[in-house]
């Protein structure tokens, strides 16, 4: 059977034949596969929402060519630095685009929505009409937000939803593939408000399965007028990796290699890497992680060797900024 391939900022092919459990069932057994799925639907959707829903983060410092901000009244010393550093003084922006995208999972230190049948009465008429509802609540620079998805899965060359909430993946000594194909909504807020915000939902995931070895690709796309988010995906144990392509029409805006860490009794982890992007620091990746004041630091490194960092914190007296502090005590405020 040929391969369906999917090119991209990120390998896709996901081979798993020590953890088929997460897509199959384990010695051969039937097993649903929705379970991880959903939880990359709503990462991939809520993540998206964040940016899209924020003024498409812009996150812009009042900043100079030399990188100096205009406004900074604060240094840390007379003696602390006047700029950003030179490696990655063209990339912070996009930084705090994506600190602002994942902060409510950074925080929640939980990657798992909550599910439940749609329903006319608690949902309304238009999103209790679908099959699968998916929900979580996240802190953002405008508070603690409520995002909700609301789609149908179908199987690929059927015109019917699936009856359950699940697509079943069997493991059988043949290779077998599955592909999917989702539509909906997202909603900000409460689904039954009068004019609720609503973005566009749309996706696609093929399993294959040949013997104890599986391969899974993943594709979500959400929507806001002009502008979208393609998120493509693998996941393997505790770590998710993911390539983001944001657009407004036709134009690329940046394209992004994410990895997304959780561990039990760890504060999750961000890494970010830049692709194909202009005037960024080539090479260059970002740790994110929370510290022990509710912040970020924030480490870049270059082929694996430590470089430097900077801390992240919401601004004291404007929860809508936060303030970016290098190692040289220069600092700036960034809209959140």
């Amino acid at each position: 059977m040929k391969k369906r391939t999917v090119p991209f900022v990120l390998a896709l092919a996901l081979f798993v034949p020590t953890i088929a459990g997460i897509l199959v069932g384990c010695c051969g057994a039937p097993a649903k596969a929705s379970a991880s799925a959903k939880s990359v639907y709503a990462f991939s959707a809520f993540t998206s929402g964040q940016y899209l829903t924020s003024g498409g983060g812009t996150g812009l410092s009042q900043s100079n060519e030399n990188g100096l901000n205009k406004n900074n009244l604060f240094s840390a010393s007379p003696y602390a630095g006047t700029a950003r550093p030179e490696l990655i003084k063209n990339d912070i922006e996009k930084v705090n685009t994506y600190i602002g995208m994942f902060e409510g999972y950074l925080k929640a230190n939980s990657v798992k929505p909550e599910s439940a049948k749609p329903t006319v009465e608690v949902d309304g008429e238009k999103y209790g009409a679908y099959n699968i509802k998916l929900s979580s609540t996240l802190a953002t620079s405008k508070g603690n937000v409520k995002y909700t998805i609301y789609y149908n899965e179908v199987a690929k060359g059927t015109d019917a939803t699936d009856p359950s909430d699940d697509i079943v993946v069997k493991a059988e000594d043949e290779e077998l593939e599955v592909s999917t194909s989702l539509n909906g909504w997202m909603v900000v807020g409460d689904p039954k408000a009068t004019t609720p915000e609503e973005l566009v939902i749309t996706g696609e995931r093929t399993v294959t399965t040949e013997g104890n070895e599986t391969e899974a690709e993943v594709e979500f796309v959400t929507t806001k007028g002009t502008k979208s988010i393609t998120v493509k995906q693998s996941v393997e144990l505790n770590e998710i990796e993911f390539g983001y392509e944001i657009k407004d029409g036709e134009n690329v805006i940046s394209e992004t290699e994410v990895s997304w860490e959780s561990e039990e009794n760890e504060k999750p982890e961000l890494e970010i890497q830049f692709k194909n992007a202009q005037h960024v620091a080539d090479g260059v990746e970002y740790l994110v992680k929370q510290d022990a004041t509710g912040g970020y630091k924030v480490t870049y490194s270059v082929d694996e060797v430590e470089k430097g960092f900077f801390t992240v914190k919401v601004k004291e007296d404007d929860a809508t900024k936060f303030i970016y502090t290098y190692e040289d005590g220069f600092n700036e405020p960034i809209a959140r």
